[in-house]
Order: structure tokens, then sequence, then C-alpha cells
């Protein structure tokens, strides 16, 4: 070798211990600032506040004038007595003023109880600024890992995704993940549904 040639030393790989310690404490997790429930946002503000009064303002026209179809009756003997109106063609339609004294009356902020184990230092305490990460999707498929085809979401699905999602830092809050579809029943199925939550996690539902 002359003295203009450089010598280029390349890291040395990591052995399997080394790989092996480093997949464990992936699993232990890291404590990484980026999955912290309760971070602060509402940084990004893509509109502006004359773009928000106006689809403010737009949204209340709709309602008042438009108004929503086919109504369900256990809803119309809520609204009805407050001021809301059907219109000619059976709409329900929503006075502006009642609107913005719904809005007005809204809790500003609010908590999230956990459960068991995890009641209290998981709570989620919600207000306009905190943001916390769930999982939801409510799908009636489900792929199947043993044969990489698409087949009916069941409870047991229901009960898998949400233990996934009790050991996972990055998601703070459980949701419907699949729709058991194996429980045809429309009261059978919502209690079942919410059964196989609780048993699957303490985290906030």
């Amino acid at each position: 070798m002359d003295s203009t040639t450089t010598q280029v030393t390349r890291p040395k790989r990591r052995n399997a211990a080394q790989r092996k310690a480093k997949a464990q404490a992936r699993l232990q997790g890291g404590g990484s600032p980026a999955i912290q429930p309760g971070m602060p946002g509402g940084q990004y503000r893509p509109l502006g506040d004359d773009d928000l009064t106006r689809i403010h303002e737009a949204a209340l026209t709709i309602l008042e004038n438009t108004g929503i179809g086919d109504p369900l009756p256990e809803l119309l003997d809520i609204v009805l007595p407050l001021g809301a109106t059907l219109n000619d063609h059976g709409r329900l339609c929503f006075p502006r003023g009642m609107i913005e004294d719904i809005i007005a009356a809204a809790a500003r902020e609010y908590t999230i109880y956990a459960r068991g184990s995890r009641a209290g230092k998981d709570d989620m305490y919600c207000n306009g600024n905190w943001v916390y990460f769930s999982n939801s999707g409510s799908a009636v498929t489900t792929l199947d890992s043993d044969n990489l085809h698409y087949r009916p979401s069941t409870i047991l699905d229901i009960y898998d995704f949400t233990r996934l999602v009790d050991q996972l830092d990055n998601i703070h809050m459980s949701g419907d993940t699949v729709i058991g579809t194996d429980v045809p029943d429309d009261y059978e199925h919502d209690m079942t549904m919410v059964y196989a939550l609780m048993a699957a996690t303490e985290k906030p539902l």
C-alpha cells in the first residue's frame, strides 16, 4: 500500500448477542417522548380564523335549513321539546340559537378513566390541547395470518387485537378494531363487544 492510499474502516456488525439485546431493549420500551400521552398539540393550523368562522356558519345554516333525514324516534323525543322542528319534507332541523347554546354548554375538559392496575396512572385528561392516540376501525373482515386470506371478523379477533393494544405504549385508549360478525343479535353483539374489550385491557375505552 503506498502513501496515497486511504484505508476505509467499516463499522463492525453487531453479533447475535448484541442484536438480541437490542431487540429486548425495544420490547421493554425506551420511554421515548414521541409516545408520551397528553403531549401538547394544536400547533398545526392550516385554516385561519376567518376560514373556521365560515365553516362554522355554513354548518349552522345546513343544520337549520336542510337538517337531517330519517331521524330516530328517540332523538325526536329529546330535541323537539328543546326547539328543533320537522320541516315539510320530514327532515329534522335545528335552530341556530339551539346549536350555539349546546356548544356553549359543552364540557371543555373531561377525564376518561383507566381501570384496575392502570387506574390513575393511565387516565386520560382531555382538554383543548393534549393529544392521545387510540386504535379504531370497526372492520368486518380480518386478514388471517395463517393463510393470508380475509375472513369475517369475530369476537375473538376483538379480544386479540385489544390484547395487542394493551401492550403498545404508543396507543393510550382502546377502541373496536373489528366488528364481531359471529354474534348476529344486535343487543347481544354490543354487550359481547364491550365484554371482550374490558376483558382484554384496563386502558381507557
